[in-house]
């Protein structure tokens, strides 16, 4: 088996890592950073809230036609 190191991959990982390093090696600190980039930026951001999807109950499902015969 060849191993193939593609050169986009080995520069997405390169850059993620000097970003990390550079706020503290956390996500928060990554998170922390980028929630700064958005206040400075000027731009209008707009966040919605979470809509909670209930699971559906197999009772609650009606039985197939086929099924009660």
């Amino acid at each position: 088996m060849t191993s193939y190191k593609d050169p986009i991959v080995e520069e997405v990982w390169t850059l993620r890592t000097r970003l990390f390093a550079k706020h503290g090696g956390t996500v928060e600190g990554l998170f922390k950073h980028l929630r700064e980039v958005q206040r400075s930026s000027g731009r209008t951001y707009v966040r919605y809230p979470a809509e909670r999807i209930e699971p559906e109950r197999p009772e609650s499902r009606a039985a197939p036609e086929d099924a009660t015969k």
